[in-house]
């Protein structure tokens, strides 16, 4: 008696699958357009950052300037993710009421709301922090010799594993809360996975061009 319409539940199990495919994947690609946006855009302001060493800004002042912008463009883009998510309900709800035959009742969810703002922020820091850093740590001749002949400025040793644990936070956050815990977390690992081979790829491909 409990499972009088199998059918209909494992229906519903699926498209919580789908959702859950659909979510992680549109986090992921959703970071790795933070970190080319960001990287696209310091790399209009290597003249910039070059003078303001030159005149004795320190490092930090160039990271927090930047640093700034990032975070208040994307505070922006949360707050209106959050209104859309917040007015998806009832739109959806004015949609399907003719559809269904049950009454809707559509309402706001802080708990889902708050999950998508911390999701935003730490989307924002994890994939951001990596061509933030990167500016921060060359010095102004080479900044000026980027014009012609980019370097690569690699964060230490310390920032690379804030940027991981960063990472790591992220990945938590979307196992534990998506439905298909399992489903996720193999996710997770076949992203990292594949992050791991194509940089490998990438690695092997520069070594083999130098030598050639």
């Amino acid at each position: 008696a409990s499972r009088a319409a199998p059918g209909l539940s494992e229906t519903v199990g699926r498209l919580t699958l789908f959702l859950t495919l659909v979510g992680l994947t549109a986090l992921l690609i959703g970071g790795i357009g933070i970190a080319n946006a960001v990287q696209s855009y310091m790399g209009t302001k290597t003249g910039t950052i070059a003078m303001l060493k030159c005149v004795g800004a320190p490092s930090r002042v160039i990271l927090l300037t930047y640093g700034l912008q990032t975070a208040a463009l994307a505070l922006l883009g949360i707050g209106v993710g959050l209104i859309l998510g917040a007015l998806a309900p009832f739109a959806l709800a004015i949609v399907l009421e003719s559809l269904l035959p049950v009454t809707l009742e559509p309402g706001l969810y802080p708990g889902a709301l708050a999950l998508g703002a911390a999701f935003g922020v730490l989307t924002t820091a994890a994939f951001a922090l990596w061509p933030l850093l990167k500016s921060r740590r060359i010095a102004p001749a080479r900044l000026f010799r980027d014009l012609v002949a980019p370097t690569s400025g690699r964060p230490t040793l310390v920032e690379i594993a804030i940027i991981f644990g960063l990472l790591a936070l992220l990945a938590a956050l979307a196992v534990l809360t998506a439905e298909q815990r399992g489903f996720a977390l193999w996710f997770v690992g076949g992203v990292a996975l594949a992050f791991v081979l194509f940089f490998a790829a990438a690695h092997a491909l520069a070594v083999v061009a130098r030598r050639l």
